[in-house]
């Protein structure tokens, strides 16, 4: 089996590395594209086995809306490439720690990355480490493309655009309020009701500083008509963007048509739909 536990990992590396040369490759790869693949085939090139750890969803910060694809899809489409021998889910930020443990004779970057020059200071943390473990820095020089650039020009599946107001996909207060659920969901898991989720969001809303009314009453308007009956979202954040929780397996096309229609009914502009009952944190923007 090529997807490993983090555990399980190191200790297959610890027998391995006695006689094969363990090549390592670290990232997002959020969206699978032709150089991912040509990159991790010249990696399996330098060596006998390759190992491909990547970034857990909690710890992705190229957006309010990443990853695109759950970090077990990732693993996945990873571990159906031929080239590549064992794939883990990393359980850190980045890959310092990881080339601690993992201790593999080479690790692969792409040519991007050659100058190490990185503004966020992990390459140099990384190369530092890599000193200290005695193993070896090369680079790819295959292909480029980025997932980040690829995703924002052709495909984003979490916003849904039920209007046109394009200044809306990049908002920074979604993206505060998807942080603050990922840090529910990074701390309880999976498996409780939704008040339990709603009375811990609400705690990191304060944390956080986030302006928020927790089941406000809303006047709903049917043709001009305030009618009798209310609704009462999980949450309004910064007095605009409603925000629906749930806890279910997946989340259905039901959840959807419900945000939409509230968004409507009350003239909100931005809802969020967040589902906690997920192995990762599930969610969805929609923009009226």
């Amino acid at each position: 089996m090529k997807i490993l536990g983090f555990e399980e990992l190191i200790k297959e590396m610890q027998i391995l590395k006695s006689e094969k040369k363990i090549i390592h490759c670290h990232g997002c790869f959020d969206l699978m594209h032709p150089g991912h693949i040509k990159h991790f085939q010249a990696a399996k090139k330098m060596g006998d086995i390759l190992v491909i750890t990547i970034t857990p969803d909690i710890y992705i910060d190229k957006g309010p809306d990443r990853p695109v694809f759950s970090e077990d899809l990732r693993a996945e489409c990873i571990a159906a490439l031929e080239c590549v021998d064992y794939v883990a889910i990393n359980k850190w930020p980045t890959a310092e720690e990881t080339l601690k443990l993992l201790r593999p004779d080479i690790y692969v970057k792409g040519q991007e990355f050659e100058s190490l020059e990185d503004k966020t200071g992990k390459l140099q943390k990384e190369y530092t480490i890599l000193n200290e473990i005695g193993a070896e820095m090369r680079f790819t020089h295959e292909i480029v493309f980025s997932s980040t650039k690829l995703l924002s020009q052709y495909f984003n599946p979490q916003i849904t655009q039920i209007g046109t107001d394009s200044n809306l996909k990049k908002d920074e207060r979604t993206y505060k309020i998807i942080g603050a659920a990922m840090e529910v969901h990074k701390e309880m898991g999976r498996g409780f009701l939704e008040p339990v989720y709603q009375e811990a969001l609400d705690i990191e809303f304060r944390n956080r500083e986030i302006p928020y009314k927790a089941q406000p009453v809303i006047k709903i308007s049917y043709k001009g008509k305030t009618l009798e009956k209310k609704y009462q979202p999980d949450f309004i954040c910064f007095n605009e963007v409603i925000v629906e929780i749930k806890a279910l397996d997946k989340l259905s096309g039901i959840e959807e048509s419900q945000t939409i229609n509230y968004l409507k009914a009350t003239g909100r502009k931005v809802g969020l739909l967040i589902n906690f009952g997920s192995k990762s944190l599930e969610y969805k923007r929609f923009i009226n």
